[in-house]
């Protein structure tokens, strides 16, 4: 359970949580979840490891503080050519994770 983000909201015992950015070498897509406010610091640990051809699936929302850059434009900063999508809609994580 992410208690601080999704408190009450237990994450199911199929989701496999590490923070070993190591085992991104075996993804074959990439959820990007993060809160835009640690996408940046994130993306920066996690793009030396990340196999450019898997995409990327964005569901962030907002900007990023500063530069009011999109998610996008970050990955492409930090990844450089990768298939991307952004998957968006009026939700809030919250909502989404209560079903």
């Amino acid at each position: 359970m992410n208690r601080r983000f999704l408190d009450g909201v237990p994450i199911p015992p199929a989701v496999e949580i590490d923070s070993d950015f190591g085992v991104a070498a075996d993804a074959t897509a990439l959820v990007l979840a993060v809160p835009m406010p640690y996408l940046r610091a994130t993306l920066t640990r996690l793009a030396p490891r990340w196999p450019r051809q898997v995409p990327v699936v964005s569901v962030v929302k907002g900007m990023e503080r500063g530069g009011f850059r999109p998610a996008s434009a970050l990955v492409r900063d930090l990844f450089g050519p990768t298939p991307f999508v952004a998957l968006s809609g009026p939700s809030h994580a919250e909502e989404v994770a209560r079903g």
